[in-house]
């Protein structure tokens, strides 16, 4: 039997998730809640960690034609992510919300989503351009950004 407190992280969950699934075709649902929810229990993030913590449903390689060349648009998606984090910051507080890219340098171009992008550390020991993956991230900024 459920906690009242578990009981309200499943609820919050649900909302969140069916909110998020909004951006997205009612095909592609499924799979992104079975990511996301491998995701957050999995330690490291990543789509085959993920997928190695749930009972997943689809072939493996199909998780990552789906992320790299389906039918969805990350921008949507993000867009709901942050009207998910906006709605809920209190009315009148400042909140600082970061968003970060990083190239994940790869040797194969066979990875899903990779491309050439320039590389703005300027390493010595590396090309202008190199083989990588773009990463963004999302993160909140805890302190007051003035102090």
């Amino acid at each position: 039997m459920l906690t009242s407190e578990q009981k309200v992280i499943l609820r919050e969950l649900s909302l969140y998730t069916t909110f998020l699934t909004g951006a997205l075709s009612s095909i592609a649902a499924p799979t992104f809640c079975e990511l996301l929810l491998g995701s957050m229990i999995s330690d490291e993030g990543f789509l085959t960690q993920a997928l190695l913590v749930i009972q997943y449903e689809n072939v493996w390689s199909s998780y990552h034609h789906w992320v790299s060349q389906g039918k969805w648009r990350w921008r949507d998606l993000a867009h709901r992510l942050i009207l998910l984090v906006c709605s809920k910051v209190p009315d009148g507080q400042i909140t600082s919300i970061i968003l970060d890219d990083l190239t994940i340098e790869r040797c194969s171009a066979k990875a899903p989503a990779c491309r050439i992008h320039r590389q703005h550390s300027k390493k010595k020991n590396r090309g202008l351009y190199i083989l990588g993956q773009c990463w963004v991230f999302l993160d909140e900024y805890k302190g007051h950004p003035y102090i």
